[in-house]
């Protein structure tokens, strides 16, 4: 038998019980453990015989599993038990079996199943990621032919009166009615560019490089000139480094200076902030702020789903930033929008991780 305890695979300890005045577990301590149940929680094996649990992990008594008292349990009476827990204190998962072979006393058969639990976590994070990325699809499905209906509609609708108004020779008529399809086909067109281009970002993004803050908002203003008209343009930071793919930032800048012009359309003087500052955990922060129609403070977050507008009134398709946040998130960093409300304009805050991160 001494073999077979020694040379099982499973680890195997025996242990008594230790309670307080009231009779509850508060410790245990080991008498007997097989080489296997050393090797199984990392402890000493020599070191073991004779100590106490507490001696031995301390703060085990604080551990969520309640391992003290689970086995203080079985030892005063108690059936055995079979189950998997994680130990804090080790920092594993094991699958126990605990029972009472004399009264006060306990024995456990210990195996580390950590690898197959991490392994049906993994499995549950990939099946939840997936069931989200559905629930995603479909809302994207049902959303993105609503978007694309409604200049079909208009379209549609216009192409019947042009027709009402060529055979009533009304040419005002028809010019109006020409103009208006359009626009409704310049909006299609718009929609559906940005949702490639979201679509795309499923591909991932490019290789990361340094890329000094200026070069990127001077890029960014080169494809947004027409709509910054008469904006005002503070930039700070300029050779601030920003770690990422310049291209993918650049669009993230596009998206942000052409919302804050956008919003800001309805002010005499219109000024756009753009700030890059290095964070503290090394990366950068960017800030683009606007003194443009604001919003309320409870919206804030709404405005980085596909397709929200807040305003439909304004121009836009609510894709850009939507955009922006997934550019960011796929360079691991972070993105937020704030307003004190109404009237108040708008700050986007951006962090990005330093140079070298992959996350």
């Amino acid at each position: 038998m001494a073999a077979v305890f020694e040379h099982m695979l499973a680890g195997f300890a025996y242990h008594r019980i230790v309670t307080d005045d009231a009779g509850r577990p508060v410790d245990y301590v080991y008498l007997a453990a097989n080489p296997a149940f050393a090797r199984l929680t990392g402890l000493d094996g020599a070191r073991l015989i004779g100590r106490r649990v507490t001696e031995l992990l301390p703060g085990i008594e604080d551990d969520p599993g309640d391992w003290i008292g689970t086995f203080g349990r079985v030892a005063q009476g108690g059936e055995p038990l079979r189950f998997v827990q994680y130990s804090t204190s080790l920092g594993r998962w094991y699958q126990v079996v605990a029972f009472s072979p004399a009264p006060d006393h306990f024995a456990v058969t210990f195996d580390d199943v950590t690898a197959l639990k991490e392994s049906e976590q993994a499995r549950d994070r990939l099946i939840a990621d997936l069931e989200r990325k559905n629930a995603e699809l479909e809302r994207f499905t049902y959303t993105a032919s609503h978007e694309l209906r409604t200049p079909l509609v208009t379209i549609q609708g216009f192409v019947d009166v042009l027709e009402e108004d060529l055979a009533a020779g009304d040419g005002a008529a028809a010019a109006d009615d020409l103009d208006r399809v359009r626009r409704a086909a310049a909006r299609m067109r718009t929609l559906l560019d940005e949702l490639l281009e979201l679509a795309r970002l499923g591909h991932g993004i490019g290789a990361r490089r340094s890329t000094r803050f200026g070069d990127l908002v001077e890029a960014a203003c080169e494809t947004v000139y027409p709509q910054l008209g008469d904006v005002l343009l503070e930039v700070a930071g300029r050779d601030v480094t920003v770690w990422g793919d310049p291209e993918r930032l650049i669009e993230v800048l596009r998206n942000l200076l052409d919302n804050a012009a956008k919003f800001s359309a309805s002010r005499v003087h219109r000024r756009v902030a753009v700030r890059a500052t290095r964070a503290p955990s090394g990366g950068t922060l960017i800030r683009v702020a606007d003194n443009g129609v604001g919003l309320d403070p409870a919206f804030a977050d709404r405005v980085f789903r596909l397709f929200e507008r807040l305003d439909p009134s304004l121009p836009g398709t609510g894709v850009g930033l939507a955009i922006v946040r997934r550019v960011v998130e796929l360079h691991g960093g972070s993105v937020a929008l704030r307003s004190r409300g109404i009237g108040e304009g708008c700050v986007v805050e951006i962090e990005l991780p330093g140079e070298g991160s992959d996350r």
